[in-house]
């Protein structure tokens, strides 16, 4: 019997997409294919697919779902659990943003010392914006947070052409020494410590030890720290899936870099499983 009913109807091409024994796959969508479905139903395959390590032990690494809103997350979380029960999530197993992917990463490097937040802070409170935080001001200058060669964060300014309102430096001073800070700020302190190499070695071992499959929906919203992430999971052995429409490439203004996905898939030696079938429209136009 179907784990669930839902798998009655799903076409030759999303079962296929679904439980490909493939280690590496792009899953080229159309609009309106059922990406959502077909990532759902991903997740159920490899979390329960049996999985044992060279030496014979059990495989007990994370099956991990990103994409990049909550709301794309939580979405895809419920229909994992409608569809294959509330054990499929159960820890280290999750569905998560790829933001919380990179914040656990960076903490890592807190926790170990290679990188050091003003404060001494191992934990971060991470906001969406400074603008709830702390008080804004016209300036040409921007603060924010950035990191030195030697792993040391910092406040420090870069100019700009226009004046805009932006954070105050002495109030986002306090809020950053007190560990309080933006996503962005995470971003940018994650792909400029990956710069060093003892860095990139920190964060390659620790995918390797936690990750045995990812799968990325909506991938061509990612950007460059997304993508070499993406690429730094399938160089440690892990299956990665990928899924995206070329023609949906929503959050340009978070810096995503559409163009830069073939060449991904292609470094990568991703096999593309296509989906198209459409269940959007009524007619062939």
């Amino acid at each position: 019997m179907a784990v669930d009913p839902a798998l009655d109807v799903l076409t030759d091409e999303q079962l296929v997409a679904a439980a490909t024994d493939i280690a590496c796959v792009f899953l080229e969508s159309a609009p309106g294919s059922g990406k959502t479905t077909v990532a759902t139903q991903r997740f159920g395959a490899l979390r329960y697919k049996p999985h044992v390590l060279p030496d014979g032990r059990r495989d007990h690494r994370a099956v991990v779902a990103v994409s990049f809103t909550r709301s794309a997350t939580w979405e895809l979380h419920q229909r994992v659990r409608r569809s294959w029960g509330r054990t499929a999530l159960t820890w280290p197993h999750r569905i998560c943003t790829l933001d919380t992917l990179v914040y656990d990463l960076l903490q890592d490097l807190l926790l170990c010392g290679l990188v050091r937040w003003p404060g001494g802070h191992t934990t971060l409170e991470v906001h969406d914006s400074w603008k709830v935080l702390v008080r804004y001001g016209y300036m040409n200058l921007e603060w924010a947070v950035n990191v030195r060669s030697t792993g040391d964060a910092f406040v420090g300014k870069r100019r700009h052409e226009n004046g805009a309102m932006r954070p105050e430096p002495i109030p986002l001073q306090r809020a950053v020494s007190a560990g309080r800070c933006t996503h962005d700020d995470v971003r940018r302190v994650l792909a400029l410590s990956l710069l060093r190499p003892e860095v990139q070695e920190r964060v390659t071992n620790r995918l390797s030890q936690t990750i045995r499959a990812l799968i990325v929906d909506e991938v061509y919203d990612a950007n460059a720290l997304d993508l070499s992430l993406i690429r730094a999971v399938a160089d440690t052995g892990a299956d990665v899936t990928i899924i995206g429409d070329p023609w949906q490439a929503l959050y340009g203004f978070r810096g995503a870099k559409p163009d830069e996905v073939p060449a991904l898939i292609a470094s990568i030696g991703m096999t593309t499983l296509p989906l198209s079938q459409s269940f959007r429209w009524r007619s062939e136009e």
